[in-house]
């Protein structure tokens, strides 16, 4: 190893460490939602945003608003893709992914795709949670009994169905976390299919809300991306109609050009109605990824879209908001610490419940 990759791994285990110490939470400024402004120059700087109002989202309303007396069956589930091929194959099926149920007072499960579309009930909002890079299957079962609480608890009564979407993100390939960071970037990208086709799976009644932390917000892109119309590793796929799709980016490792026209996932607005980007600007895990490849930018989750950005993007950017989650998150990185702060599940209630229409 030369002695710049000596150095770059000595700071990245000295910033991993940093963002593990644990401290009270305290929220920050930016707690409501703020919309992108109209631009009339390009410029490289963070694009200024104002803040607006509820109901997020567009003027879309539910046609039949659903009543807090609708039972949801309590529980959760976990769909897998850890045991697919992580490389171009001809047959990508959601027959193949692992399904397991989580019911309070249970153990987790295993069952079948035909169990799982039986549990979900159309009409009733979806909300899909996708994590990032080295979550190992362990911390998956931890981590979605504490993000599945803090879901209920936000949403103050109103009826949900949480799904959680893992994929296998904590093979060593190197053993050093910043050379893997590259690779695991580009599987978290090939996944984006696998998403794809399980929510394809779901019933077209019920809006669906997807929730990506770090590399997990690059899995909801490209699957938003190839919904879109757009092409991931050779792949295009083929949609069953029109759905209500909201998307939330919390700590996402993704660049923060690559929704405009003409870079990586310039398709990826297209099939949702808004996306809501949860920014740190002193996220230190994200202050390394630059240095995850060539001719890298800066993290979306990190420097949030510039003036630049929302002007490439174009009218498609209206559908972009950002919550400034400096103050509450500070160094930290990891998706537990986003769950210490109930503040927060109920700054992106409208998002993932469809409150407001």
């Amino acid at each position: 190893m030369t002695w710049m990759g000596t150095f770059r791994t000595f700071i990245l285990m000295t910033i991993v460490l940093m963002t593990s110490v644990s401290g009270s939470v305290t929220y920050g400024q930016g707690e409501q939602p703020v919309l992108l402004p109209p631009l009339t120059e390009a410029d490289s700087q963070v694009a200024t945003l104002q803040p607006t109002l509820p109901p997020i989202g567009g003027p879309q309303t539910l046609s039949s608003p659903l009543s807090n007396e609708i039972v949801v069956p309590d529980g959760f589930w976990i769909v897998s893709s850890r045991r697919l091929c992580q490389e171009r194959v001809q047959n990508n099926s959601t027959a193949w992914m692992d399904y397991f149920h989580w019911a309070p007072g249970c153990q987790m499960i295993s069952s079948n795709q035909a169990s799982f579309q039986n549990w979900l009930q159309p009409g009733i909002p979806i909300c899909v949670y996708v994590h990032g890079s080295f979550v190992t299957w362990e911390t998956v079962l931890e981590d979605s009994c504490d993000t599945y609480r803090w879901i209920k608890k936000s949403a103050c009564g109103r009826p949900v169905q949480v799904v959680f979407f893992t994929w296998p993100s904590d093979e060593a390939i190197t053993g050093i976390p910043l050379l893997d960071a590259k690779p695991l970037g580009e599987r978290a990208g090939f996944n984006g299919l696998y998403l794809h086709n399980m929510l394809e799976s779901l019933p077209y009644e019920s809006p669906l809300s997807i929730i990506g932390h770090s590399h997990g917000a690059r899995v909801v892109v490209s699957s938003m991306h190839l919904r879109g119309g757009g092409e991931v590793d050779g792949y295009r796929v083929r949609t069953m109609g029109q759905r209500r799709i909201r998307v939330v980016l919390a700590a996402a490792a993704i660049d923060h050009d690559w929704l405009c026209q003409g870079h990586r996932y310039e398709c990826a607005l297209n099939p949702i109605e808004c996306m809501l980007n949860l920014r740190n600007q002193h996220d230190a895990a994200l202050a390394v990824y630059p240095w995850i490849r060539p001719f890298s930018r800066r993290a979306a989750g990190k420097a949030g879209f510039t003036r630049l950005d929302v002007r490439n993007i174009g009218p498609q950017a209206v559908k972009i908001s950002e919550i400034d989650v400096t103050g509450s998150l500070r160094l930290r990185h990891v998706w537990p610490y986003y769950l210490a702060d109930d503040r927060l599940g109920r700054a992106v209630s409208g998002y993932l419940y469809f409150a407001g229409g």
